[in-house]
């Protein structure tokens, strides 16, 4: 029978997950840093083909002679190195973080560069506060400075026949 060691008090809070998507004959095993000793981790872990978690409560990986996979089930691994690994085990971690990442990147320059917090929180406090767009302020102006400062391209496209991308000119 297989098993499974879901150890760390972030990992532990999705073992329903677990159980509910791995077949019936695997074993699921949970150490939890806050009731259960260092000692009961290495005991566990004895038993284990795969370690599901974060940084490990022991200064270095024992030998593991059933282990065949450790997996984060998050993005970072910086707890851990191919010099700290016990050697042929593969490391897996989560991906897919990339366009969330991008995402926050972004929001991160607007708010450096423009305090766009600040903006939304006049907006609904105070709403367009009698402005029209278009008229008092053109945001396409906006738009490009920034773009232009970022050295992107700005292009659209219409719903016609023509060729894609369309250059805007502002």
């Amino acid at each position: 029978m297989p098993t499974a060691l879901v150890q760390g008090s972030i990992a532990i809070q999705y073992v329903h997950l677990l159980r509910k998507n791995l077949p019936l004959h695997w074993e699921i095993l949970t150490w939890d840093p806050e009731q259960d000793s260092p000692d009961l981790f290495l005991e566990k872990a004895m038993e284990a083909d795969v370690i599901i978690g974060g940084k490990i409560p022991l200064q270095s990986w024992p030998k593991l002679p059933k282990l065949k996979m450790f997996q984060i089930p998050w993005t970072g691994y910086d707890f851990c190195s191919p010099q700290t690994m016990p050697q042929g085990i593969p490391v897996c971690n989560c991906y897919e973080h990339e366009t969330t990442m991008a995402e926050y990147v972004m929001l991160a320059m607007l708010e450096w560069q423009i305090r766009l917090g600040r903006m939304d929180r006049r907006i609904r406090e105070k709403g367009w506060d009698g402005r029209q767009v278009g008229k008092d302020f053109t945001m396409e102006k906006s738009v490009e400075r920034l773009w232009v400062s970022w050295d992107m391209v700005t292009s659209a496209g219409k719903s016609q026949k023509e060729p894609l991308p369309l250059k805007c000119e502002f």
